[in-house]
């Protein structure tokens, strides 16, 4: 019972700190197991970061470009 109890310790102390992000949980998992099916083990790594990416390049786009047309 301890190991299971610091496990849950050790979780709810990294995953704010590892999980700075504004993206949405589901997508999270969604990359995770994405990048997992299209590259393999590496997707595990690869999906989150190129959900990163996308929606980094996604609000860049809002900023510049719908916000001018307003």
């Amino acid at each position: 019972m301890t190991t299971e109890s610091n496990m849950d310790s050790i979780d709810n102390l990294l995953r704010p700190i590892l999980f700075k992000t504004n993206v949405h949980q589901a997508w999270l998992f969604l990359s995770l197991f994405g990048g997992l099916a299209v590259f393999g083990a590496m997707g595990l790594i690869l999906g989150p970061i190129i959900m990163a990416i996308i929606t980094a390049l996604v609000h860049i786009y809002e900023m510049n470009y719908l916000e001018e047309k307003n």
